[in-house]
């Protein structure tokens, strides 16, 4: 009689499909690893977006004239209500005048508070300035540029700060 070692009659039912088990678990761990990715990855995507709005609105604000409107809200009934710059600051003391904050308005970011609004050509980012004239000392005008996105149902913000200075 002939008679085969255990060894040399290969996989069994049961190690087959224990095996596949153990592939299937890979692969959906693959699977769901690489969605994790594709979201993060889009989401670093509208981040650096929102962050180029910022950048090119605070260029076009850089090359602007220190009295423009844009840098200033003289003339527009939507922003600074009290005209000094600031809508913070009436007596013009150099002091927040308006809550226990110091930041001049600085983050206001709808379109009821915000000294100046531009929505981007693709209508995804609202993009909010505002301007605090004198600080943080005269002939100088703190600019932030505040970036808002709504994605998957959350507010997303990019927000910048630069100080522009009147050359005398």
């Amino acid at each position: 009689m002939d008679y085969k070692n255990r060894r040399d009659e290969g996989f069994t039912l049961i190690e087959a499909v224990i095996a596949m088990f153990i592939l299937t678990v890979g692969i959906l761990t693959l699977q769901t690893m690489q969605v994790t990715a594709i979201k993060g990855n889009a989401h670093a995507n509208r981040i650096t977006a929102g962050s180029a709005w910022a950048t090119d609105r605070m260029e076009q604000l850089y090359a602007a004239p220190y009295s423009d409107g844009s840098l200033t809200c003289v003339n527009d009934p939507m922003c600074d209500r009290t005209g000094d710059g600031t809508d913070q600051d009436p007596d013009r003391d150099g002091v927040d005048s308006v809550g226990a904050d110091t930041n001049f308005g600085l983050d206001n970011d709808t379109a009821a508070t915000a000294d100046h609004m531009a929505v981007s050509p693709d209508g995804v980012y609202t993009i909010y300035w505002n301007i605090a004239e004198d600080v943080p000392m005269p002939n100088d005008k703190t600019i932030r540029v505040i970036v808002v996105s709504d994605q998957q149902g959350k507010s997303r913000r990019v927000v910048y700060d630069y100080i522009k200075t009147d050359i005398i």
